[in-house]
């Protein structure tokens, strides 16, 4: 292929490039949807159908989002298998760390054998590295280590070879035990 010389190449448009992480992190979204959208989910039942659809559709960049997430939660009628799913998603609007640990813990105690419950993990893993981080003493830094490797372990037991699993085995390395 002959490349363009001078000016011309500013008019040729190159493919854009796709790096392994930004891959890595859509087949991740691909897979939470699979799983939302997965049997557990889908009842046949018209109501709850409309209803997944709707979350599914959701933008969390959107500011009406939690406010869609608080009427979707009201609306639902019990059994409702998507409820675990919408407070999940609730939950990770959180930006208080130590909120955020708390209601996961809450969440993964009511909603344990759900479709949410390997994700709730992940978002518990990944909030106690991040006050990890965040803490001066090193004791709590040692029992946020070990207890986000716990959660790991645990994605990696259920999720077997899924994306989650994946990102939970690197995780895991890059947060050895100490």
């Amino acid at each position: 292929m002959c490349q363009p010389t001078g000016w011309n190449r500013y008019l040729v448009r190159r493919p854009p490039t796709v790096s392994n992480k930004q891959i890595e992190r859509l087949k991740l979204r691909i897979e939470n949807l699979g799983r939302l959208i997965g049997n557990e989910n889908r009842t046949g039942h018209f109501k709850h159908n409309q209803r997944l659809a709707e979350f599914a559709g959701l933008n969390p960049y959107q500011l009406t989002y939690e406010g869609h997430l608080n009427r979707l939660i009201s609306e639902s009628e019990e059994p409702d298998p998507l409820l675990d799913n919408l407070e999940l998603a609730l939950i990770k609007l959180i930006r208080n760390l130590d909120d955020k640990i708390a209601r996961l813990n809450n969440f993964l105690e009511k909603y344990d054998e759900s479709d949410s419950a390997p994700t709730a993990r992940m978002e518990l893993a990944l909030a106690m590295l991040d006050q990890r981080n965040n803490s001066q003493y090193q004791a709590d830094r040692q029992l946020l280590l070990n207890r986000a490797r716990q959660e790991l372990q645990k994605i990696i037991e259920v999720q077997g070879q899924s994306m989650l699993a994946q990102n939970a085995r690197e995780l895991l390395k890059a947060n050895p035990p100490k």
